[in-house]
């Protein structure tokens, strides 16, 4: 609250659609009932997943250009008191294209569950991907298995595609990240991790392009001090288990390409078995 001596200024939010405005008289203040309080407020609290730049009023112009139209929501999370959603107008998400603007960038948020680790380059660079995923991995998985390749018509860097991953024999859904002399490199935002493929392919069901990137690159707090040797980074790459054991991941801090995470094996700290490891 702004309040000037001189004369009466406060500064109040409206709690049922957001906004912001000055009274400059207590007569225009007045108390609610009890009953009035126990009700739910209808403006909710919302962030899209996303950091702006250092120019805030960019996203906000572009943003009371598009109140009126067309928009629709999904709830990601709910995190210290704010709900972070997916925006769309007219199905186009914002988020995206703020990023794709270079307004803003993309942070890494959602929903503290169930999950399983996919992929682990360290202890502070790994990706998770969550149980209450698995029917769009399944999705994905049904489509990419009787895909009949489709070329690209103009690959460019971001570009989301299908990538063939030899290793694998297997089709998975990508960004370009580079053009390589013997092909493409991709990050496979199914699964956490880059790689280089010969062979790329258009995805032609709008269904599947529009699910999320499945994998959440993550980060594990780690206490003030703690030293992460190499003997941390093998236990910790053993207690993951590549995707074969489910473990509870709770989501701590978004950030800019990674969250920072918790990670329970039930009720047991993650952080707890890798000591006892290192102790034994």
């Amino acid at each position: 609250m702004d309040v000037c001596f001189d004369n009466f200024i406060v500064s109040v939010r409206c709690l049922d659609d957001g906004h912001t405005f000055s009274l400059t008289s207590k007569q225009h203040l007045k108390s609610i009932s009890a009953k009035l309080l126990e009700r739910d407020f209808f403006g909710i609290r919302s962030s899209l997943p996303i950091q702006q730049n250092s120019d805030e009023s960019d996203g906000t112009d572009q943003l009371m250009k598009i109140m009126n139209g067309n928009l629709s929501f999904e709830l990601i999370t709910k995190l210290n008191e704010i709900n972070f959603i997916e925006l769309y107008h007219d199905g186009m998400n914002m988020s995206d294209y703020f990023a794709d603007l270079g307004i803003a960038k993309r942070i890494c948020v959602f929903n503290s569950g169930p999950g399983y680790i996919s992929y682990v380059k360290n202890i502070s660079d790994f990706a998770i991907q969550m149980e209450s995923d698995t029917e769009s991995l399944k999705k994905i998985m049904m489509y990419t298995t009787n895909y009949t390749m489709r070329p690209v018509e103009e690959p460019k860097i971001g570009s989301l595609i299908l990538a063939f991953v030899k290793s694998d024999d297997c089709w998975y859904r990508a960004k370009i990240t580079s053009k390589e002399p013997t092909g493409f490199g991709v990050f496979l935002i199914d699964l956490g991790h880059s790689a280089v493929t010969e062979m790329i392919g258009g995805i032609t069901e709008p269904s599947i392009a529009r699910i999320h990137p499945l994998a959440k690159l993550c980060s594990l707090k780690l206490p003030p001090g703690f030293v992460v040797d190499l003997k941390t980074e093998i236990i910790f790459n053993k207690i993951a288990a590549m995707g074969k054991k489910q473990f509870n991941v709770k989501l701590v801090n978004p950030q800019v390409n990674s969250a920072l995470v918790e990670i329970f094996d039930g009720d047991q700290p993650l952080l707890d078995k890798i000591y006892d490891e290192i102790s034994s």
